[in-house]
């Protein structure tokens, strides 16, 4: 009897477990039927009015893109730009994906390039890879890295966020009263800068010798004024390079090197440019010419390591990033690209003391989140839990992006150059600007817009967010969005439109 009543609880509790599971299974056909259907209706919108002479504006990210119809931010600023502009036909895409990583944006980001052909893209991304509770555990973080694949999982975080939002409410940030240039221009003030500094060369070199001035002054005039003129031929290969043109910015960094061979730049940048056609064996030996120049050079250390350790050759790579790594560099994610390559390859104390360097710069919770991981490897249970700890509490102090939003946010914006297509980049709201500006440059051309001061404009936080899922900001209302609709049309008029 007694077996038989065992045997009845546990078939009851595999039937209940089963149940369960076929309820979850149901659950996540629903929501990605549901997904699927929410993208159907947003192509067709996107298409409503599609044509050729449009002044067309792809915009990507996440939720914070993607929610809302006509409240989101997307349609409202096609309609505050079509007002502005009754000459153009203004037409938003909006490609916003929900509960999706900058990953997922930028594996659907060629395709969206080649079926709407935008003359601007507009991305605000990153949030779904800062998470404030799955790092801080490395365990953790992989299971969330599986889980966070399946709808069902994220609608249950989301509903778990919401109930501890209404038990415990997240402190809400204050809400205050009160208050790259052109491509062509660039290229055409560039080619005026090297005939000026050529005339200059030449009038400086005349008077130098009817005043018979030394072989030592000619050659100090000639070497200034030549440095010069090869840089500038290096901003214009790279130029032609980032869009796809290698013939023409091979051209240039050959003239570049006639003026002066000397330059690491150069070999740096051409470099570059062999390393993305996959010529590995022309990219080694730009970046061993740079090294010759200037043995100190840390991004043709850097980038040489990272070949040698593609083809192979690890040891040789090891060295390097470690050489690479002593030398004083303002880029703080170099230090945690090399510690992740030494972290990867099983070099955890050689990684550790990247990372301690990279902290010298800045105590960026990016480093404290890669030394919990290599202490933990290393089996050091105390040094993990202490860092663990302090990048808990810096990711709360601080807003930074993950290696991986760097990576797939940096490709997005080449990607949209190549096509053709202006950039702005734009931040969270009541997020500051200076860490966009830091992983993207400000050397691209990009158009930085910020959404702080125009949230810091007095009322109720409910008025601009229907939640604060990230702690410190949410998805916006039909007003919140009205901001950075506002906003940006401002910015666009300002560096794009009214420059043309």
């Amino acid at each position: 009897m007694g077996g038989a009543l065992r045997t009845t609880w546990i078939q009851k509790a595999a039937l209940l477990v089963f149940g369960l599971f076929l309820t979850l299974v149901a659950l996540e056909g629903l929501l990605r039927l549901g997904g699927f259907m929410l993208d159907m209706a947003q192509s067709r919108a996107n298409r409503a009015s599609f044509s050729g002479n449009e002044f067309r504006i792809l915009c990507v990210g996440e939720s914070t893109t993607a929610l809302g119809g006509e409240n989101s931010y997307p349609f409202q600023l096609q309609e505050i730009l079509q007002k502005r502009h009754p000459e153009l036909q203004v037409k938003t895409i909006n490609k916003g994906m929900v509960s999706k990583t900058s990953q997922d944006i930028l594996e659907q980001f060629d395709k969206n390039l080649k079926e709407y052909k935008p003359q601007l893209v507009i991305g605000m991304i990153g949030i779904n890879e800062i998470d404030h509770v799955r790092k801080h555990n490395v365990y953790l973080m992989r299971a969330h890295a599986f889980f966070r694949q399946f709808r069902v999982y994220k609608l249950f975080a989301l509903l778990s966020a919401h109930i501890r939002e209404k038990i415990h409410p997240a402190p809400l940030p204050r809400i205050l009263e009160g208050g790259g240039p052109e491509y062509a221009g660039e290229i055409e003030a560039l080619q005026g800068s090297i005939v000026a500094a050529e005339e200059r060369k030449t009038a400086e070199l005349a008077a130098l010798k009817a005043a018979g001035a030394s072989d030592e002054a000619v050659a100090l005039v000639t070497g200034k004024l030549d440095a010069f003129q090869a840089l500038c031929l290096v901003k214009m290969a790279v130029y032609y390079r980032n869009r796809g043109d290698n013939t023409r910015a091979t051209e240039f960094f050959l003239l570049a090197t006639q003026k002066n061979p000397s330059e690491p730049v150069i070999y740096v940048e051409w470099g570059q440019m062999f390393r993305d056609a996959k010529m590995f064996v022309e990219a080694t030996t730009m970046y061993r010419r740079a090294l010759d120049v200037q043995p100190a050079n840390f991004m043709a250390g850097f980038e040489l390591a990272g070949i040698l350790g593609e083809l192979g050759k690890i040891e040789e790579a090891r060295s390097l990033f470690l050489v690479a790594a002593q030398y004083n560099v303002d880029d703080i994610w170099l230090y945690h690209k090399v510690g992740i390559w030494l972290k990867d390859h099983g070099f955890f104390e050689d990684a550790e003391k990247v990372f301690l360097k990279g902290i010298e710069k800045e105590r960026n919770a990016a480093f404290y989140e890669q030394l919990m991981i290599v202490n933990q490897k290393m089996g050091r249970t105390k040094e993990a839990k202490k860092y663990a700890d302090l990048y808990v509490d810096r990711n709360r102090e601080f807003f930074f992006y993950p290696l991986e939003t760097v990576e797939n946010y940096n490709k997005i914006v080449m990607m949209s150059m190549k096509a053709g297509a202006r950039v702005v980049a734009m931040q969270y709201p009541l997020k500051d600007l200076a860490p966009l500006k830091d992983i993207l440059g400000t050397d691209k051309g990009i158009v930085f817009v910020e959404n702080k001061k125009n949230f810091q404009t007095g009322g109720n936080y409910w008025e601009y967010f229907s939640d604060n899922f990230a702690i410190d900001f949410g998805h916006c209302t039909r007003k919140g969005n009205a901001l950075i609709a506002e906003n940006l049309a401002d910015a666009i008029d300002r560096e794009i439109l009214k420059k043309k």
